[in-house]
């Protein structure tokens, strides 16, 4: 997975990834500081710092005698937006929304030695604006304060250079590609205002370009994720790179997903048609497990990329999991300086056709957090696919350009269609279908200074009849649904 937009290592994609240092302790201007100041008071430094135990001298502490350093580090995001017919793709049922958003991140990484770090983040997120709607997956409109990142960074673990660990709630996300975004877990998945998880994950660099990563992380719902990680990035060679990546993980207390979300075509614990889910609110599976395989090549100006999941394990009263989901595609650069960039991808999550039987065939990715478009995907902006439980087919293409030699100023477009894997129906025995809908995207991205990018996007998504069958509103039609929107983000 990445880190910080490098192919390779355990991901950890946030906003919060860029440091400055503020301030260094100086060990020998305070001890000559202490010293004189003493000498102006009549006594000797030796007189004015009686001998301590190493527990209680407070020179560790404050920084004195030791290179500490404190780096401050934040993020502030704004967005305005404009959303229609998101329940229903009806153009007569009422269901616009217009709403601001606001984000704030303030945090600290305190190194204490060569050992050990210190993150703690703040976060503040709240809604403003018009809220005419009724949608029941908008963001609140109440905003507070979280403890959004609380970690130690432990180096040299047992002595050994090679292991590292980070404990506590911090931020984590497995992505193949870096500005994409993971295809099973990532912290900040269903646009929360904490965007961490609360746990421990350890890397072990076993040699060169290999690289071991345990963990275990108490997720949303109760649940429990622990796994491991091998990653594998070859040396360079000429303008081709190679990154492998597989994983295994158990999720006890998994969250019960052959439910449907907003419940429709039938009341709570009843049979709600062929393709569809039982609902049973407050259950949860037993044991969840999933393997999962990546491969990233760059071929001169080509990206290849791929990758995929199987489960299996125990959902509940002799019902197993068997889902499984892929993805692929290829990103052609079409001059060295990526100024124009062409892609194609195409999507796979398995679905469960039948909800009786002893078999959940539905791909469980509930902390997933692709958004390569804003209506079905965005973790943020609105995720239609959350009607589905995996279930979902995609076939993508994308172009973008960039305006100048240095890709300040840049337009990206983006077209899906997407059908889902089995038939969906709103009632028992009624009319099924399979095509879910079509999606076109816009944005335009100015990166205002090296700290500031504002965005400017439009989408539209023209529904089909799955989406009818599956939205929440029971008088759904094929009216266009659309988003606009602009962002600024200013990163320090």
């Amino acid at each position: 997975m990445t880190e910080q937009g490098t192919p390779g290592g355990f991901g950890e994609v946030r906003s919060l990834s860029r440091e400055t240092t503020v301030y260094r302790s100086r060990p020998m201007r305070m001890r000559l500081l202490a010293s004189t100041l003493v000498a102006l008071g009549g006594l000797s430094a030796a007189d004015a710092t009686p001998p301590r135990s190493a527990e209680s001298a407070p020179g560790p502490r404050f920084g004195v005698g030791q290179q500490r350093s404190v780096v401050i580090r934040g993020m502030l995001g704004f967005d305005v937006l404009s959303q229609g017919q998101y329940l229903s793709g009806n153009g007569n049922a009422s269901d616009h929304r217009g709403y601001g958003n606001i984000r704030a991140e303030l945090g600290a990484k305190v190194r204490l030695d060569e050992q050990v770090a210190v993150v703690i983040t703040l976060a503040y997120e709240a809604e403003a604006g018009d809220n005419t709607g009724n949608d029941p997956y908008a963001p609140s409109s109440t905003g507070f304060t979280v403890v959004d990142d609380a970690y130690a960074e432990l180096n040299d673990v047992l002595g050994f250079e090679t292991i590292g660990m980070k404990i506590g709630r911090q931020p984590v996300a497995w992505n193949l590609r870096p500005g994409h975004g993971s295809f099973l877990y990532d912290s900040a998945a269903n646009h929360p205002k904490v965007t961490s998880w609360d746990g421990g994950r350890a890397t072990w660099n076993v040699a060169e370009g290999v690289e071991v990563n345990p963990f275990a992380f108490s997720v949303p719902g109760a649940s429990t994720l622990f796994g491991g990680e091998l990653n594998w990035k070859p040396a360079k060679s000429g303008d081709s790179r190679t990154f492998l990546t597989a994983m295994a993980t158990w999720e006890v207390n998994a969250p019960d997903l052959r439910v449907n979300p907003v419940g429709v075509g039938g009341p709570s614990g009843t049979e709600s048609g062929e393709g569809r889910a039982t609902f049973t609110p407050g259950r949860t599976g037993d044991r969840l497990a999933t393997y999962y395989a990546g491969a990233d090549f760059y071929l001169g100006n080509v990206e290849l990329f791929a990758e995929g999941a199987m489960q299996n394990g125990n959902q509940y009263d002799g019902v197993e999991y068997a889902g499984y989901g892929m993805s692929g595609g290829l990103d052609w650069h079409l001059f060295p300086s990526q100024a124009f960039v062409v892609g194609l991808q195409v999507d796979h999550l398995s679905g469960d056709e039948d909800a009786t039987d002893n078999v959940n065939r539905g791909f469980v990715n509930t902390w997933e957090g692709v958004s390569d478009t804003y209506i079905v995907e965005s973790e943020q902006y609105g995720e239609l696919s959350r009607y589905l439980q995996g279930n979902l087919q995609a076939a993508k293409l994308r172009a973008g350009v960039a305006f100048d030699s240095r890709n300040k100023v840049r337009l990206d477009a983006m077209f899906a269609y997407y059908r889902t894997a089995k038939p969906v129906s709103r009632t028992p025995g009624g009319p099924d279908a399979r095509s879910f809908g079509q999606e076109g995207d816009l944005t335009l991205t100015w990166k205002y200074t090296y700290d500031a990018t504002i965005r400017l996007f439009a989408a539209g998504f023209l529904p089909s009849g799955g989406f009818q069958n599956v939205a929440p509103n029971p008088d759904s039609g094929k009216d266009v649904i659309y988003l606009l929107g602009g962002n600024l983000t200013v990163l320090f």
